[in-house]
C-alpha cells in the first residue's frame, strides 16, 4: 500500500512540475512580447523602465554578493542558510547581468535619453564629458 501511494505522489509531483514549467515559459513569452511592443510603440518610456528595472535587479545581485563576501570574511556559521540564498541571487551577476546592458550601446534608444536629460550649468552632461575628455 505504501509503494502505491509513493508512485501516485511521484506522478502528481511530476505533473505539477511540468505544469509549473509550462506556465512559467508562457509568462516569459508573454512578457517578452509585451516588452517588444512597448519598445517599438514608446521607446523613451521603455528605455526609462528598462534602466530602472535593470538597476533594481543589479543592486539585488550586488547586495547578495556583498552578503556572501561578509559571510566568508567573518566565517559566521549561523548564516549558512542566508548565504545559500545570497549565493544563488549573486549568480545573476555574471551570466544574466553581463548580457543585458549590451542593448544600452550608443545607438539604442536608451542611452541617448540621458544625454539631454542630465544637465550641468545649462549644458548637457554628455557635452561636458566630451569636453573633459579633450582636456
Amino acid at each position: 500500500m505504501k509503494q502505491a501511494e509513493r508512485k501516485e505522489h511521484g506522478r502528481q509531483t511530476a505533473y505539477l512540475q511540468s505544469l509549473a514549467d509550462t506556465v512559467t515559459t508562457a509568462l516569459i513569452v508573454v512578457g517578452a512580447l509585451i516588452a517588444l511592443i512597448g519598445a517599438f510603440s514608446a521607446p523613451k518610456s521603455f528605455g526609462y523602465a528598462y534602466l530602472v528595472a535593470y538597476i533594481f535587479f543589479f543592486s539585488l545581485a550586488l547586495g547578495s554578493m556583498f552578503l556572501v563576501l561578509l559571510h566568508h570574511l567573518f566565517d559566521a556559521s549561523w548564516s549558512v542558510p542566508i548565504r545559500r540564498v545570497a549565493e544563488h541571487n549573486a549568480c545573476l551577476l555574471f551570466p544574466v547581468m553581463a548580457i543585458l546592458p549590451l542593448s544600452c550601446n550608443r545607438s539604442s534608444t536608451i542611452s541617448p535619453l540621458f544625454r539631454n536629460e542630465l544637465s550641468v550649468n545649462n549644458g548637457s552632461l554628455w557635452h561636458v564629458l566630451q569636453l573633459a575628455r579633450k582636456i
